[in-house]
């Protein structure tokens, strides 16, 4: 027999796991920092000063690409607010647990903020748009981006002088990484075509389980997905996804050429397209919080492949790019605090939000 007191989330089985990911994370963190600094320092000898224009033009893309990464779930959700009556999904509330979600990705070990802007959603309650609806964007998502940063990665390469056996392996994890993404393509198609039999596995361990209860909730969950995923058939939908998703990245490539460039550092276009592409896959692996030792080890390798890893401005590229994120993001996360607060009044009070 289970005790629920340790399986509850605040006992003793709950702590464990948290202590467990958080070990994981932070032993993956200095394994990576350890490898990063084999390739370059953490921290320049001399920090460069700031070029004016540059930063500035760096901070106004960067603040770009947080409103773009913020928006772009509307595109999926508001066909669906649309079949419940709404006239879009309430923006206060999407652009609200974007922001603050973003900042719970960021910190939180192993990936596990990806189920925080779902749980904002589900708490505000918005029409039937809850913790499935929201899931099934964020994974469309999440799929997008990650085939399209093979694509931005692999245009790097092209882009950039690169050792032969450098470039040979970069394409190698190219492949391998947009095979598992478009494995992804196939799982979302397959339940947006297959709602039954999406609902009837997503049961199937509860069945077994004897708790008919979740298990038919698990079916309704998977019914509720495949119906987000399918607004996406509309081609006009989809248009407009591919739109957003193309411009979120290359955003996500002109602020770090920006921030190269505002320290003194002559990244190309294409260089800079390798850095993201690395970070990006770099991140996937089992970081610690705040991408710490991921990050740094994606950038020094793409930076010794296209020719510089040592440099003072080279390596103060990589500190500036990685302070951007974490003081950017945790700004945008107090903004979305008062922006969903402003959200959630709104909505409460039938008011549009």
């Amino acid at each position: 027999m289970s005790n629920d007191a340790e399986d509850a989330p605040g006992g003793s089985s709950g702590r464990s796991r948290r202590g467990l990911a958080w070990a994981v994370s932070l032993a993956g963190a200095a394994l990576l920092a350890a490898l990063s600094q084999r390739i370059m320092p953490l921290w320049p000898e001399t920090m460069p000063s700031f070029r004016p224009l540059p930063a500035v033009f760096a901070g106004t893309a960067f603040v770009a690409y947080m409103a773009a990464r913020t928006h772009r779930l509307a595109v999926v959700l508001d066909p669906v607010a649309r079949a419940e009556g709404l006239a879009r999904v309430p923006r206060r509330i999407l652009w609200g647990s974007g922001l603050v979600s973003f900042w719970v990705l960021l910190v939180l070990p192993l990936r596990l903020g990806e189920l925080s802007r779902p749980v904002i959603f589900d708490r505000c309650k918005v029409g039937t748009i809850r913790f499935a609806e929201v899931l099934s964007a964020t994974a469309v998502e999440r799929v997008a981006d990650g085939l399209t940063l093979c694509a931005v990665l692999a245009a790097g390469v092209a882009g950039v002088s690169m050792d032969p056996a450098a470039a040979s392996a970069t394409g190698r994890t190219v492949i391998s990484f947009a095979v598992l993404f478009g494995a992804g393509v196939v799982g979302l198609v397959w339940v947006a075509a297959r709602p039954s039999s999406a609902g009837a596995v997503a049961a199937r361990p509860f069945a077994v389980l004897g708790r008919a209860d979740l298990a038919a909730r698990a079916a309704a969950v998977a019914h509720r997905m495949a119906a987000t995923i399918e607004v996406l058939a509309d081609r006009r939908v989809a248009a407009r996804f591919v739109a957003w998703t193309a411009a979120y990245w290359g955003l996500a490539v002109l602020y770090p050429w920006a921030v190269a460039h505002a320290v003194g550092y002559p990244l190309s276009a294409g260089g800079a397209a390798v850095v993201v592409g690395a970070i990006g896959l770099a991140i996937q692996l089992p970081g610690g919080p705040a991408q710490l030792g991921s990050f740094q080890f994606g950038a020094a390798v793409a930076l010794a492949a296209v020719g510089d890893a040592t440099s003072d401005p080279a390596v103060a590229f990589v500190a500036a790019l990685y302070a951007l994120q974490i003081v950017g993001t945790a700004a945008a996360a107090v903004a979305g605090l008062v922006i969903l607060s402003w959200g959630r009044r709104a909505h409460g009070a039938s008011a549009p939000a």
